[in-house]
């Protein structure tokens, strides 16, 4: 069975790397750390309309959502620099989900301060 979290994290890796921004075990002028959290929320939506307070139909929607959030720190003085969050909706399907969070990892990206942008 494949980790999907490692590969995930590879993704981000190389969004970093796309960045300038290298990785080393130790001694780095940054410390990188991300988050990721699942959740399901229920949505309760009436079916038709009913002038009772005791009667009516209620369609029960579970809506599966996840959220990345990635720090960027300095290392000697442990002051946040840089956070971003993405979050979508979850789907049952390992390989959609897959292709959202690489697009998220890449959209989250482009919002990174860099030198030789404006």
């Amino acid at each position: 069975m494949v980790n999907r979290l490692a590969l995930d994290r590879q993704k981000g890796v190389s969004e970093l790397a796309a960045l300038g921004l290298l990785g080393i075990p130790s001694g780095g002028d940054l410390t990188i750390v991300y988050h990721a959290a699942a959740r399901e929320d229920v949505d309760l939506a009436p079916l038709g309309y009913s002038p009772r307070w005791d009667g009516g139909s209620v369609n029960i929607t579970h809506i599966k959502s996840g959220t990345l959030v990635v720090d960027v720190s300095d290392t000697k003085g442990h002051n946040l620099l840089w956070r971003v969050i993405g979050s979508d909706t979850v789907s049952d399907s390992a390989e959609k989900n897959e292709k959202k969070i690489q697009r998220a990892i890449e959209k989250m990206f482009e919002k990174y301060p860099t030198a030789g942008k404006p």
